[in-house]
């Protein structure tokens, strides 16, 4: 058995890779979910080895309960009951349900182990995943609805361990061993009427997850959509406030809120029903299997398979409802992590031409950018038609509006973008055809918001890379932070707090700079590095950047015209494209 479900989750692995098989697997599990089940089953085949026979021996124990009460309560109705027999037949009744107990505890605590294995390489196959996919995916979801949805895999990922293991493994052990028993011991007969209820109520279960699926997927989309705003009114409560629009934010969250609230009652008001059938089905399955029992048997062996069939009844319809119950939880387990492929597929990065070529030349590279174009929707370009030149030596500069795609064309340098139309060329070689790890190695980027933790200055400024204390005192030293560290006891060993908040704003945004600068990059990329900074600082440093502009390709995003200087080359995205090519030669 375990050997199946391996061979049967490494197909849902390869599914991932897609191909004919890929795709009809994938209507099993997303490709995401595919790949973490596998995994984490292929890592634990010895812990499955131990939950099944656990599970095989917990059922041999609760079906040898009723076997051996009912052999007692014959014995006694026979006449043939010794005091000696009857006590040696109730301590093996009592070792089997002491014996159930202990094997149900470890069959928890196995599935518990598993669950917490995928768990964790839940998240680490969804951060990877995340940061493969393009930049427009944190653009239409704000940091809570990723976090809904990475919890949604969680949810869904833990639903189908409990499912697999605890119901459908369990439960089919089960359902075996009391159909052996009952077959042995009672009738054919009542054991294929079992059998058919089971196979009704299963059928069941299918048409109502069938009738409740499109409420399912409803819920799911308005609950990311809720996601998306109570992330908004968190970033942005200041401004809430400010422009007294407390009632409207709470309006649009209720209505939504009520809209999930709508779908979920439909999804269950479906599902009430299917289950209302299915009680009904068992009521008609226990009176007619001990009408059966009733016309058919008579004498002393009437009383004890009354008393056999009745437990193990119980037991036995348990499984079948577990299994029904597993059904309905997987359709609500797919429910959950289906928004998550969903914008796993839509912003999938596309593949890179080649993507094994080293960056060309020794030096600073030149950039050339061809007829660019990019869009996010269909028919609504951000960049379209751009021609552009950046060259080392002198600064480059990137100004515009709001909106002229600014941010677009620092995401497509960056290689976080690479579904534009038209060439990128680093000294005459497209940028998606260079190795992405060798143009990365050579790229020092300061954004906006840059990523400080609660660390030291010497880890911050190094960012997990090989750096001496000299290349970093000296890194600082450009950025004006060494009259810093001369006030710090520790140096560069001081703790700079949750976000950096032990340093100023401007201090901040130079460390951000000095970690760009350490690694003496060949590409520098700025996006508005200067804009926390005062007059006189940020004039300091655009001169130490001017010195290192000889080895360097600067690239600098900025809205502050006063840092531009004469020789410096312009790219104004708010301009024609004549405009763009004149200010490119000026």
């Amino acid at each position: 058995m375990v050997k199946s479900m391996l061979r049967s989750l490494r197909a849902f692995r390869t599914s991932a890779s897609g191909g004919i098989a890929g795709r009809s697997l994938s209507t099993l599990f997303p490709p995401i979910q595919a790949s973490i089940l596998a995994d984490c089953i292929r890592r634990s085949r010895l812990l499955l080895v131990a939950f099944l026979l656990a599970t095989v021996l917990s059922s041999l124990c609760t079906i040898a309960g009723p076997l051996l009460f009912a052999h007692a309560i014959s014995q006694v109705t026979a006449g043939t009951a010794t005091t000696p027999g009857l006590l040696g037949t109730f301590v093996l009744f009592a070792s089997t349900v002491a014996g159930t107990r202990v094997l149900q505890n470890l069959k928890g605590l196995l599935c518990n182990r598993l669950d917490q294995a995928v768990r964790n390489e839940s998240n680490k196959v969804a951060l990877s995943a995340l940061l493969d996919a393009r930049s427009a995916i944190f653009i239409v979801n704000n940091p809570a609805a990723i976090t809904t949805l990475v919890h949604n895999l969680l949810r869904s990922n833990s639903i189908y361990v409990q499912v697999l293991l605890m119901m459908v493994l369990a439960g089919a052990a089960d359902i075996l061993v009391a159909f052996l028993a009952i077959t042995g011991y009672v009738s054919g007969t009542v054991a294929m009427f079992v059998l058919a209820y089971g196979v009704i109520e299963v059928w069941l279960t299918f048409r109502g997850n069938a009738a409740t699926r499109q409420s399912l997927q409803a819920a799911q989309d308005r609950s990311v959509e809720g996601a998306n705003l109570f992330g908004n009114v968190l970033g942005n409560i200041v401004t809430i406030r400010a422009f007294r629009g407390r009632r409207w934010i709470s309006g649009l969250y209720d209505r939504c809120c009520d809209d999930v609230q709508h779908q979920w009652n439909r999804f269950y008001g479906v599902q009430i029903r299917y289950t209302s059938l299915q009680a009904l089905l068992l009521g008609v399955q226990y009176a007619s299997i001990l009408a059966i029992l009733v016309l058919t048997l008579n004498g002393p062996d009437l009383v004890s398979q009354l008393v056999m069939v009745s437990m193990v009844l119980l037991l036995l319809n348990q499984p079948f409802e577990l299994i029904a119950y597993s059904l309905r939880e997987c359709v609500v387990a797919r429910g959950l992590v289906r928004p998550l492929q969903d914008q796993l597929d839509k912003y999938r990065r596309a593949d890179a031409v080649t993507a094994t070529l080293p960056l060309p030349g020794e030096g600073p590279p030149d950039f050339e950018l061809s007829s660019l174009a990019f869009g996010y929707d269909a028919g609504r370009k951000v960049l379209d038609g751009l021609s552009a030149r950046f060259r080392p030596r002198n600064l480059n500069f990137i100004v515009g509006p709001s909106g002229a795609g600014k941010s677009t064309l620092l995401q497509i340098l960056l290689r976080l973008n690479e579904s534009y139309e038209g060439e990128v060329r680093v000294d005459g070689t497209e940028l998606r055809a260079i190795d992405e790890h060798a143009y990365l190695s050579a790229v020092g980027y300061v954004p906006q918001d840059s990523l400080l933790m609660n660390m030291s200055i010497r880890d911050n400024v190094s960012f997990g890379r090989d750096c001496s204390d000299a290349e970093i005192l000296e890194s600082l030293s450009l950025v004006r932070l060494d009259e810093k560290l001369q006030q710090l006891a520790e140096g560069m060993d001081f703790v700079i707090g949750e976000r950096g908040q032990l340093l100023s704003g401007g201090e901040r945004q130079r460390l951000a700079i000095a970690r760009a600068l350490v690694a003496r990059p060949k590409i520098l990329i700025l996006d508005e590095a200067s804009s926390a900074l005062d007059e006189a600082t940020e004039r300091s440093i655009f001169k130490a950047i001017r010195m290192i502009a000889g080895r360097t390709t600067v690239i600098a995003v900025t809205h502050r015209v006063g840092v531009i200087e004469p020789q410096d080359h312009v790219l104004d995205l708010g301009a024609t494209a004549t405009q763009q090519d004149d200010s490119l030669r000026a």
